[in-house]
């Protein structure tokens, strides 16, 4: 490949500095694990109140599109329990009601 070709398709060559690089994308990758790791504790906690009362359930929902997968998963049982929830309710409702 000559100089010509780099002209014709538009292609430059640029000097890359690969210390300031490489030190701010660790930088940026050690806040996103950190935010990740918070979304997950954020939603192991709600899930665990959400046991006793199911309100935190509802506010759960928040993190099922969160990069940590735990969080997610978190999220996904929380839904199954606040459905679990509505579900036991609207059937005892209906228990007393008709009874």
């Amino acid at each position: 490949m000559n100089d010509n070709d780099n002209e014709e398709n538009g292609a430059e060559l640029r000097p890359v500095k690969k210390d300031n690089e490489i030190e701010s994308l660790s930088i940026n990758l050690d806040q996103y694990e950190v935010n990740y790791k918070l979304d997950f504790k954020i939603s192991l906690t709600l899930l665990l109140v959400g046991l006793f009362t199911w309100i935190p359930l509802l506010f759960n929902i928040k993190y099922i599109r969160s990069q940590n997968v735990h969080a997610r998963r978190m999220s996904v049982v929380s839904i199954v329990f606040a459905s679990s929830y509505f579900a036991i309710l609207f059937i005892s409702g209906a228990i007393v009601i008709y009874e």
